[in-house]
């Protein structure tokens, strides 16, 4: 009975854990996607509102804001990666080993 019981935790936590992967990779795909569309925004403002000397620096200064918010993105997701990672070997270790 309680080896029964010892795979249903495991169902359970193993469950929980892709949910929390789901949440977490959506998170940083909306973030990403979010970024992108404010680099298209600030791109297209530039070549609307500013002369052409000061349109390829506000460019470069976007594409140099949106290259170091998206580093900073996949950083983040991949700590909370590693995260999940560390939880999944605890799992095995618990109940493979």
């Amino acid at each position: 009975m309680s080896l029964h019981r010892e795979d249903r935790e495991l169902q359970i936590k193993l469950a929980e854990l892709q949910i929390k992967q789901q949440h977490v990779a959506s998170l940083y795909t909306v973030l990403l996607a979010m970024e992108f569309s404010f680099l298209v925004l600030y791109v297209s403002l530039s070549f609307t509102l500013w002369k052409q000397a000061e349109r390829v620096l506000n460019v470069f200064m976007g594409m140099s804001g949106f290259i170091v918010l998206a580093l900073t993105t996949l950083v983040m997701y991949r700590r909370q990666w590693n995260k999940l990672e560390t939880r999944i070997e605890k799992l095995k270790k618990e109940y493979l080993w």
